[in-house]
């Protein structure tokens, strides 16, 4: 049986066994493959009024969506904009921009 040092200082160690050897993978795929070739796509049915549009962009979430929120409100053009994501199981947000 090995000892281990306490982090804290020396003094009495904390036993364990050795048990079977674990392999950590050094990349870990997502969750969800992507099933589209472009990570960024526009919402059909937004075709008529080009001063709004709704983008969806791919294996993205709050905090892609919210950042890219803040720093469209900045420019003045832009009247309104937000995000939502559909369904917290999915890796897809929607962004919607709305200028003067």
């Amino acid at each position: 049986m090995a000892m281990v040092e306490p982090l804290d200082g020396p003094g009495v160690g904390v036993p364990f066994t050795d048990g079977p050897k674990v392999e950590i993978p050094h990349h870990v795929d997502p969750p969800n493959p992507p099933t589209h070739s472009l990570p960024l796509s526009q919402l059909k049915g937004d075709y008529d009024d080009p001063s709004a549009v709704t983008f969806v962009l791919r294996d993205e979430d709050h905090t892609l969506g919210n950042s890219l929120r803040y720093l469209l409100m900045k420019n003045p053009r832009v009247s309104f904009c937000g995000y939502s994501l559909p369904h917290p199981s999915e890796y897809k947000v929607n962004l919607r921009i709305q200028t003067d």
